[in-house]
């Protein structure tokens, strides 16, 4: 799409662009966006969809700068930023005000269904003033919220807190995977570095603990008499989840994960990730390599509740709530084989 833009702004480049071809111009880029997305995302798409159909309506007809054109682009726009408040106001109501950001696709597409009613109602000048004050007072709210702690009883701050326990070295942490902690999270952690526990996060801020008795997983991984490759991993009960990374110095002709075929470990050194979600959870990996070679699993298990032998966490604040899997228990563990 990026090429055929760049070929029709060479072709028009320098060239004057009468109103309505402008519209009509607009309006067949906005299709092109809405027809793809309709079609790969069928349940999903029809709202924003029809926004941006709408939107690209109104553009077309704001070119046409007529007086009966400007009646519908005022009621096209104020019908599809009704609308857009009311989808955004549910899924904030949804997720919470704590994850503002999911709005701004809202505000993207208000602004859509707005800019033909601006356009035509707003000389330049006066659009010049009002986008720099606009400008200038968003600028300043970023800032002050920056500045100064927004979190309160009715937005809590999000805090996130792990017991990590690391079967391969014997090494026990608390963790967390928020990429700014709050006060409370870091006040539990004490002075901490940075890591990686593969598979669960890819970046989180880690700090010693206490060791603590775990129930070990159950873990195999082997070679059959067929020459596949089979790992099988259960978890203790309580287990909701489990991840597992893998790499192999090989590619693999085929793998099934629960009986499920999986394009896994295609290209050697390429690190792939598997999930499973259930209660008191099991993974069974059977895999077919292609050559001999070496394979690195590394395990991660999720559990809900902090150990019982751990130093208790303390009572949050009014203004801090858990996020994610916090408060949460994680199991990690690396085999290795060869054939």
């Amino acid at each position: 799409m990026a090429a055929v833009a760049a070929l029709l702004a060479m072709a028009a480049y320098d060239r004057p662009l009468p109103g309505a071809a402008a519209g009509i111009g607009l309006f067949g880029a906005v299709v092109l966006i809405a027809l793809p997305m309709q079609v790969l995302a069928p349940v999903a798409a029809p709202t924003p969809g029809l926004v941006l159909l709408g939107g690209g309506l109104l553009l077309l007809l704001a070119t046409l700068r007529t007086r009966a054109a400007l009646p519908l682009v005022a009621v096209g726009a104020g019908l599809l930023v009704a609308q857009q408040v009311a989808t955004g106001h549910l899924l904030l109501l949804a997720v919470g005000e704590t994850i503002a950001g999911v709005a701004a696709p809202f505000a993207l597409f208000t602004a859509l269904a707005l800019a033909p009613l601006l356009a035509r109602s707003l000389s330049p000048r006066i659009a010049l003033a009002g986008g720099a004050a606009l400008t200038a007072l968003a600028v300043s709210l970023v800032l002050v919220i920056r500045l100064a702690d927004p979190t309160g009883p009715t937005r809590p701050a999000i805090s996130q807190v792990m017991h990590v326990t690391d079967l391969t070295t014997g090494r026990f942490y608390r963790a967390t995977s928020l990429f700014a902690p709050d006060r409370w999270t870091r006040s539990m952690l004490g002075p901490a570095g940075e890591a990686a526990l593969l598979p669960m996060y890819d970046h989180a801020f880690v700090a010693p603990a206490g060791p603590v008795a775990v129930s070990a997983p159950r873990i195999r991984l082997f070679r059959r008499l067929d020459g596949k490759v089979q790992l099988t991993v259960a978890g203790p009960p309580g287990t909701r989840e489990i991840r597992v990374a893998l790499a192999a110095s090989v590619p693999f002709a085929a793998a099934r994960v629960n009986g499920v075929a999986a394009p896994l470990l295609r290209r050697p050194g390429a690190l792939d990730r598997i999930g499973w979600v259930g209660r008191d959870v099991t993974v069974s990996l059977l895999l077919t390599p292609a050559a001999p070679g070496r394979l690195v699993a590394r395990i991660a298990l999720l559990r809900d509740g902090w150990p019982a032998d751990a130093p208790p966490l303390p009572p949050r604040p009014a203004d801090v709530m858990p996020w994610y899997d916090s408060d949460g228990s994680i199991l990690l563990k690396t085999e290795t084989i060869s054939w």
